[in-house]
């Protein structure tokens, strides 16, 4: 092994995939340099980069399955983005159909990607949303009809309540209208409580 390979196959691993990640997000031989992490990591190895060193990790194969792994992981994340921002448009994931949603339109947007002609392909991905949201509709609309008539049948209860109370208030009006008066209603409590008595 030549000192060039050497210095930076000597670093650890973490601080290799750092340098790896920077280079990929193009930062150049002083930045890498100068970065906290890798100046510790040289340093304490008593190592140097070099732009040889650089144009030797990028042809590794460590650095170009690397770079295939990030560029998967960036499909990936777009894909479920895209996917995301579409069912954010209709209403957000609430239900197992948004997800199954989801993983449609995701299927819809890799046609997409690949440039398929096939119109028949597409419908099929259309109507299977057109259905999926349909479905959900469907059961909010059962959900809501079950609370409305919940909510009727609580009205009802509450009007035959009030109907109770306001003939109760009748009775009672009829009741003290009949000649019986407050001070004799106190009296007659007083004298059952044993109130006043000595």
């Amino acid at each position: 092994m030549t000192g060039i390979e050497d210095s930076f196959d000597r670093l650890p691993f973490d601080v290799r995939r750092l340098v790896m990640r920077l280079l990929h997000d193009g930062a150049r031989l002083n930045e890498i340099r100068r970065h906290p992490e890798v100046a510790r990591a040289l340093s304490a190895r008593k190592l140097t980069f070099s732009g040889a060193v650089l144009r030797r990790v990028r042809s590794s194969p460590e650095y170009q399955r690397y770079v295939r792994c990030r560029e998967e992981t960036a499909r990936r994340i777009d894909a479920d983005r895209w996917a995301a921002a579409a069912l954010r448009e209709c209403a957000g994931i609430s239900s197992v159909a948004d997800m199954a949603q989801m993983a449609v339109l995701e299927q819809l947007r890799e046609i997409a990607a690949r440039g398929s002609s096939d119109p028949g392909e597409l419908l099929k991905i259309t109507t299977a949303v057109s259905r999926i949201k349909s479905a959900d509709a469907s059961r909010e609309a059962g959900e809501l009809r079950s609370r409305l008539a919940e909510s009727e049948r609580r009205l009802r209860e509450l009007e035959e309540l009030l109907a109770e109370r306001e003939n109760e208030i009748v009775r009672l009006r009829k009741e003290s209208a009949s000649g019986v008066s407050p001070a004799a209603v106190a009296d007659a409590l007083d004298r059952e409580l044993g109130i006043g008595e000595n």
